[in-house]
């Protein structure tokens, strides 16, 4: 197989000049139009703590909300996030009595996040785009601008829950993996839920006493193995620093098995994985996985078999995002996020970030030169597909 770490992609791809042909179009005249806006009306007291308190969730109460100008009933107003809680611009959580329609989706519980870790905001918006594409997020998301008592807060990003998507399919449970892939329940509606959790939690350890098809065939009967192994190769592709605790599972009442929900995409174009590359690299060799946190995805990695199908899963993911496909999600997130930048008093609160200041060239360049970026990793991975897979089944 060919020896091609991590870190030797990133570093060859950013030392390379730029090859593609295309470049992005960014129009001189875009819609000026911000179609959604909140407004949070709370006492001046309380805005003055949601503004000032730093590292600590809040429940936001006495409240009322509008959106588009409409007031919606609120049952719950909360500071949301972790290390998004440090800056000055909160990101929320709300719970609604009545849903509001956005994109023809009624929503009932979203997040409205700050993107104040995302410079220039457009990372999570394409990742969410890319994703849908290749059929792993159904979410539903838009920018959009907030206010706390009419004075605007800059640019965010509003997400459809979890909890509020598999409602409406009817699921009755959604679990979360988190950190060392415990398993928390985010809710549960009348099911068994101690065996089934007892049963995702088995997918660690099958590999123990099962190998190659086996293995592949009763960790299929528990999980979309599909959707998994095409979640792992969009981070790779993307190179996703962050995800072991980032992702959500919820029981699929049609197959009853497990499907996924990602979440929270902050730190992607990461240089190494959150443990490091030394230790990554130890695990999981020049294996076509980004981190090694997970010892599930490690698993996926050893079988050979595992890995094959893995590999082909990828190659499909790569087959998708085509250059074109690529380009149109670029181009989109910059037509979105266009009106935000035009409006002076939005974009001055990009101040309070972790990147400080943007404006409207630093986001093209910005732009840009990641697209050229994914346009050539793409090129170099699926190079590299095409000779791991012939050579790991022969």
């Amino acid at each position: 197989m060919i020896k091609l770490l991590i870190s030797a992609i990133a570093l060859a791809l950013v030392a390379r000049p730029i090859l593609s042909q295309s470049q992005l179009t960014f129009p001189a005249i875009v819609s000026e139009n911000i179609n959604n806006i909140f407004d949070i009306q709370v006492p001046s007291y309380i805005q003055d703590n949601i503004l000032s308190i730093s590292g600590e969730k809040m429940v936001v109460k006495p409240v009322q909300i509008t959106f588009n100008d409409h007031p919606i009933a609120v049952k719950s107003c909360k500071t949301r996030g972790n290390t998004t809680l440090q800056y000055r611009r909160k990101s929320f959580s709300l719970s609604l009595h009545d849903p509001i329609t956005i994109k023809k989706v009624q929503v009932r519980k979203l997040a409205i996040n700050n993107l104040a870790m995302d410079q220039n905001y457009w990372r999570a918006r394409i990742c969410f785009l890319l994703m849908k594409a290749v059929d792993i997020f159904p979410l539903c998301n838009q920018y959009t601008e907030l206010h706390l008592n009419g004075q605007t807060q800059g640019t965010y990003l509003m997400i459809q829950k979890p909890e509020d998507y598999c409602r409406l399919l009817g699921v009755d449970l959604l679990v979360r993996r988190e950190s060392g892939e415990r398993i928390a329940i985010e809710y549960s509606n009348g099911t068994e839920k101690k065996k089934f959790v007892k049963v995702l939690k088995s997918c660690r350890t099958l590999n123990k006493t099962l190998e190659g098809v086996q293995l592949f065939d009763s960790l299929s009967q528990i999980i979309n193995l599909r959707q998994y192994y095409k979640w792992l190769a969009f981070n790779y592709l993307i190179m996703n620093g962050d995800y072991e605790d980032e992702l959500f599972l919820f029981l699929n009442p049609e197959t009853n098995r497990f499907d996924i929900i990602p979440w929270d995409y902050d730190d992607v174009f990461a240089a190494q994985p959150h443990e490091g590359l030394k230790k990554r690299n130890q695990k999981l060799g020049d294996q076509l996985l980004f981190s090694s946190e997970a010892n599930f995805d490690l698993s996926i990695g050893k079988d050979d078999y595992l890995y094959s199908k893995y590999l082909e899963k990828f190659l499909e993911v790569v087959n998708i995002l085509t250059p074109e496909v690529l380009k149109e999600a670029f181009e989109q997130t910059y037509q979105e996020l266009h009106p935000y930048y035009m409006d002076p008093a939005i974009i001055a609160q990009s101040e309070y970030d972790h990147s400080g200041l943007t404006n409207l060239s630093m986001l093209q360049d910005d732009l840009e030169k990641h697209y050229q970026f994914i346009i050539r990793r793409r090129s170099t991975i699926k190079t590299t597909l095409a000779i791991d897979h012939d050579l790991i089944t022969q």
